[in-house]
């Protein structure tokens, strides 16, 4: 996968306006990298702490300093990173404590010291208030930089110590140039299953979850057929190597590509089976619109939603999908 932003063009204005910012000296001492998740929120702030830690001048890294050198080798001791753990997937007050005991240190390299924290919305109420007193009291020549993609999930105190800067989706044009530039087949439905994230689309092509794709469709022709019950297909998605996540935005791409047929339009891609979308157009399109939701909704759920069971939640919307299909207009 890319390592520079440079190589999403997306980005590329962004990055411009930061190192602007850098050798103008209006670098703030906290930035909030707020956006879509998979964008290349991570690589934006990476290049812009290795850039501020670099010994050279300006804020593109040189990539050959001794900090630059550390950083690759992940034992810079000027740089913290901290980021969710445990499952509930949290950021604890433990955690936090280290940046008061990382500020309190000189610097090694003598350029300054960084704080990555990514994914802050999963903040707990103590950690969020521990942060906050770091970012009232900035320790000299230190960058904080946040990842959130949900800024406003963020305690407002927090966000009012953070300069946020707003990371865009490439347009469904830009992706699919670059992911078919990366070598991704059937570039505009990864595009579309991601709901736009560029580098997750990236990511499943090069896991070749594809490879699973006719099996997701024989086993929801199998639920209609009744030769498979929707607990035996919920256990069996439930075993394979790969989030349920894929599966549901795929799952929603064959409505997707329904409604857009029943409209005139051409779909997506023609990636699904034929017979399956024979049975859905006999359905109004405000049905599917309904489940199509409905599948989105739990795929938002999964990993987000404590104490929560995928395979009874994908049970019951098998058996849901069972009744969709056989409805009657």
């Amino acid at each position: 996968m890319p390592s520079s932003v440079l190589e999403y063009p997306w980005l590329q204005p962004i990055w411009a306006q930061l190192q602007q910012r850098y050798e103008q000296q209006r670098l703030p001492h906290a930035l909030l990298l707020g956006g879509a998740q998979g964008v290349g929120e991570r690589q934006l702030a990476q290049q812009l702490l290795q850039g501020f830690l670099c010994r050279e001048a300006g804020l593109q890294a040189c990539g050959q300093c001794r900090s630059c050198q550390l950083l690759a080798a992940g034992s810079h001791p000027d740089f913290l990173a901290l980021q969710p753990e445990g499952a509930q997937q949290s950021i604890r007050i433990d955690s936090v404590r280290q940046i008061s005991e990382f500020s309190a240190n000189t610097a090694q390299q003598g350029h300054g010291k960084a704080i990555l924290l990514e994914s802050a919305e999963r903040l707990n109420v103590q950690a969020a208030n521990a942060l906050l007193k770091n970012l009232e009291e900035p320790p000299a020549n230190t960058l904080f930089v946040l990842t959130c993609t949900h800024p406003q999930q963020l305690m407002a105190t927090i966000r009012s110590r953070c300069q946020l800067v707003k990371l865009p989706k490439p347009s469904t044009e830009q992706a699919i140039t670059w992911l078919t530039e990366q070598g991704v087949k059937q570039a505009a439905l990864l595009w579309f299953m991601t709901q736009g994230s560029p580098l997750q689309a990236l990511q499943w092509h090069e896991q070749d979850w594809q490879q699973y794709w006719p099996k997701w469709q024989q086993d929801l022709l199998a639920t209609l057929e009744a030769e498979q019950l929707p607990q035996q297909v919920a256990e069996r998605w439930q075993g394979w190597p790969l989030p349920l996540t894929p599966i549901l935005h795929w799952w929603a791409g064959l409505l997707h590509q329904c409604t857009r047929q029943q409209l005139g339009g051409q779909g997506e891609a023609s990636h699904y089976d034929e017979v399956l979308l024979q049975r859905l157009h006999r359905l109004p399109s405000e049905r599917l619109f309904a489940f199509y939701r409905q599948l989105l909704e739990l795929a938002a759920q999964l990993g987000s939603v404590a104490n929560f069971n995928p395979a009874m939640a994908i049970e019951a919307l098998l058996i849901d999908w069972v009744r969709l299909v056989k409805s009657q207009r």
